[in-house]
C-alpha cells in the first residue's frame, strides 16, 4: 500500500512538471526573444547615430560603391 502511494505521488510530480515544461519553455524563449531583439535594437540604433555623424562620409562611400558597381557593370558589357 505504501509503494502505491508513493508511486502515485512521482506520477502526479511528474504530471505537474510535465504541464510545467511548456511554460517553462515559453518563458525561456520570450527571455531569449527580449534579450535578442533588445541587442538588434541597440545595433540599429549604433548604426543609425554612426550614420547621422557621419553623414557625409557615408554618402561619399555609397556614392564612391555606387561608381564601383557601375564600372563593373560596364566593364562586364
Amino acid at each position: 500500500c505504501e509503494r502505491q502511494r508513493a508511486t502515485g505521488v512521482i506520477a502526479h510530480c511528474s504530471m505537474q512538471l510535465g504541464l510545467l515544461s511548456p511554460a517553462i519553455n515559453s518563458v525561456m524563449v520570450f527571455v531569449a526573444y527580449s534579450v535578442i531583439s533588445s541587442y538588434v535594437n541597440s545595433i540599429f540604433i549604433l548604426i543609425f547615430l554612426n550614420y547621422f555623424q557621419n553623414q557625409n562620409s557615408f554618402y561619399s562611400f555609397y556614392k564612391v560603391h555606387n561608381q564601383g558597381v557601375l564600372q563593373l557593370k560596364a566593364e562586364e558589357i
